[in-house]
């Protein structure tokens, strides 16, 4: 799958295999910026393998799509 090809967009899954987590905190665990991850998190939502839902006005929380 071309979505899993990235090594960020891996380590983001692979984070997120582990439970629901908001994209700052994906951020503060990686070496990218909070955009970067919510561009690399709209490429794996694209491709199926993450969900998002809301966790308040300006925060949401993503967790790998059930199968």
């Amino acid at each position: 799958m071309e979505a899993l090809g990235d090594p960020t967009r891996r380590a983001i899954f692979e984070l997120l295999a582990v439970g629901p987590v908001a994209v700052g905190d994906l951020a503060r665990q990686l070496p990218v910026s909070r955009p970067a991850v919510s561009q690399h998190l709209k490429v794996l939502k694209e491709a199926g393998l993450v969900v998002d839902r809301a966790a308040g006005p300006v925060a949401s929380i993503s967790s790998i799509r059930p199968a």
